[in-house]
């Protein structure tokens, strides 16, 4: 662990569309340690104790954890992953098409967690990629 996870836990998290197990965000953010030699504290806590959110800002059912659906999060991959789908929902329509593609360029800022090597988010940012470059 070069730096402390809870960035990457809060962004995974934040990018899984169904909750998460504490063996599923392990494997994402340890790939090479077994669930068993996992950090021994919840992997929430450990978050939380990092700074980046409140236990109010997300929910567990069991073991299962994910963002609280109740917050209302502005989050720019969500508001990406719509301008994209929205520019090839509009290939047939020119206005529309510069109209999705300025929202898109809009809200880019550079490849999504550039500092954050593990494959859950280099996949991520393949994913962010490829609609764009298909137009």
């Amino acid at each position: 662990m070069a730096q402390p996870p809870g960035k990457e836990i809060f962004f995974f998290l934040l990018c899984s569309t169904t909750a998460q197990t504490r063996e599923a965000i392990t494997t994402a953010i340890w790939p090479d340690l077994s669930p068993a030699r996992a950090p021994a504290t919840s992997i929430l806590t450990f978050t939380a104790s990092a700074g980046l959110f409140t236990r109010a800002s997300w929910s567990s059912s069991k073991a299962d954890y994910r963002i609280n659906p109740s917050l209302n999060i502005w989050f720019d991959i969500a508001a990406f992953e719509q301008a994209a789908g929205r520019v090839h929902d509009s290939l047939g329509d020119a206005g529309a098409l510069i109209s999705s593609l300025e929202q898109a360029v809009d809200i880019y800022r550079g490849p999504f967690l550039s500092n954050i090597y593990s494959e859950w988010a280099e996949e991520k940012r393949k994913t962010l990629e490829e609609p764009i470059l298909k137009v």
